[in-house]
């Protein structure tokens, strides 16, 4: 518990929300704040050090977290309204990993209708590291789910037509969830709609698409110039704002340097930055993701290539330019937006090209099952690392090492295994629907609907 970046301070504020009070000063229910202090930073120091023992209740205290858009903290304070204590802080893990779980899986549906590369690319973009922000009190899980959920929805949309209410839906339902989770959520799903949307649109449809009335167009061509000149004022007058705000120097060549940094904790660089997937398992990640890409570039149709293309450039250009404006600021879990748009862009890529894969004998399913492999890796180091400690016995099981509260590790590794077996099993399946019957077929069978094979 409280092991997620600034978790203390996300549930401070989501219990002042439970009371109807959204700004601090807030009331606690006597949240033990700083008992991660004893080990936040500090991996061969175990999870037993914390004394999880509430303190008198309705304390007031002030949080770091108040400029936060609220949607988290009124999602986590559904379960503090109803009840309190450490059973009140391990329901609303609880709850917000039902509504991450359940707005992932409307990705997944819609990814899945597309194809089994597509529902692969969306599987890639979950890294061990989304998984771990999903089951914790912290934005950038609700970000993740939000951002799955709106590139998908993009990317299910027809380029050549008008779309419905259903197909527009879960885009705009994601788009909402992003931006009113993350401060920047704003800019991610700008620059997501960008690289998702616009390669495949010419000027002309880009135009249309903004102004479809003739009497609306010419205010779009005065308007695009004029965006345009004002940047030429408004990017250097932002870039002061920030700088005189700044309490660290900026460095560009810093910034390119902790690239290699923020991948590693895009992957999986659990807890306050101080438990590791493993090495085994980066690496694997690496290849995994790169071969994927990779075939996607490779095979991809121009459109496509410029998504991919931009997606990726975007990764490395956003951390940079932060950096020349404040260096340290940025951190590696702000990329998980953009970083599942590159990998559900990768996926439907390949969909497209699915002719040429089949001839080469390529299929996602051993794909899928290494991905597996990863998280199982990386769940049970996590795990390692609080009970025995980074450098510790692998000897999990044993009464004087630590256990989670209301649960022991030996429940917890018979969970993830029953997990993994699941998991295991829906690749596999996957992999025979694809073989045996068109997936398009199999899946309006499942859901009890007409679909056209041939219609996209």
């Amino acid at each position: 518990m409280f092991a997620a970046p600034d978790e203390p301070a996300h549930l401070l504020r989501a219990q002042g929300f439970s009371q109807f009070d959204f700004s601090s000063p807030y009331q606690t229910d006597g949240l033990p704040l700083n008992e991660i202090d004893c080990l936040r930073f500090n991996a061969d120091v175990t999870a037993d050090c914390m004394d999880l023992v509430w303190q008198e209740p309705w304390n007031e205290f002030g949080t770091s977290t108040d400029g936060y858009p609220p949607l988290l903290h009124a999602l986590a304070a559904i379960p503090n309204a109803m009840f309190d204590g450490l059973f009140a802080t391990y329901a609303t893990r609880i709850w917000l990993a039902i509504v991450n779980i359940a707005l992932l899986s409307w990705a997944a549906v819609i990814s899945l209708r597309r194809g089994t590369w597509a529902l692969t690319g969306l599987m890639l973009g979950i890294t061990p590291m989304v998984v771990f922000t999903m089951g914790t009190v912290n934005p950038s899980g609700l970000s993740a789910a939000g951002a799955a959920l709106f590139v998908t929805g993009i990317a299910a949309l027809n380029k050549s037509s008008r779309n419905g209410r259903q197909r527009l839906l879960p885009m705009w339902i994601g788009a909402g969830i992003l931006i009113l989770t993350r401060r920047d959520g704003a800019l991610w799903a700008a620059l997501i709609a960008a690289v998702a949307y616009l390669p495949h649109l010419s000027p002309r449809q880009i135009v249309h698409r903004l102004a479809p009335s003739s009497k609306t167009r010419p205010v779009v061509f005065i308007a695009i110039p004029l965006v345009i000149a004002s940047s030429f004022w408004a990017v250097p007058w932002i870039a002061r704002f920030v700088d005189r705000r700044a309490t660290a120097e900026r460095s560009t060549w810093q910034a390119i340097r902790a690239l290699r940094i923020y991948l590693d904790h895009l992957m999986g660089r659990f807890g306050w930055l101080d438990s590791t997937m493993g090495i085994e398992a980066f690496l694997i990640s690496i290849v995994v993701v790169g071969f994927f890409v990779t075939l996607a570039v490779s095979s991809a149709h121009r459109q496509y290539r410029w998504s991919i293309v931009m997606s990726l450039m975007l990764l490395v250009t956003v951390p940079v330019a932060f950096g020349t404006i404040r260096y340290p600021y940025f951190q590696g879990r702000y990329l998980i937006p953009m970083w599942i748009a590159a990998m559900v862009l990768a996926g439907h890529s390949l969909q497209s090209s699915l002719g040429s894969l089949n001839k080469l004998g390529v299929r996602p399913r051993p794909i899928l099952l290494m991905w597996l492999g990863v998280h199982v890796w990386s769940i049970l180091n996590n795990l390692k690392r609080y009970a025995t400690g980074r450098n510790g016995s692998w000897d999990l099981f044993d009464s004087e090492v630590w256990h989670p509260p209301m649960m022991s590790n030996a429940v917890t590794v018979l969970m993830l295994a029953l997990s993994t077996a699941l998991l295991a099993r829906a690749a596999f399946r996957i992999g025979q629907m694809e073989s045996s019957t068109p997936l398009r077929e199999a899946v309006a069978k499942g859901d009890g609907i007409a679909t056209n094979p041939q219609s996209d």
